[in-house]
């Protein structure tokens, strides 16, 4: 299933884009 792949791999490119836009904290 590649959907997941490309899941995660958004979901790291948009942690890493914003310079901590208090998306964790």
């Amino acid at each position: 299933m590649v959907d997941l792949y490309i899941y995660l791999l958004i979901y790291e490119y948009l942690l890493i884009i914003p310079p901590r836009k208090s998306l964790l904290h």
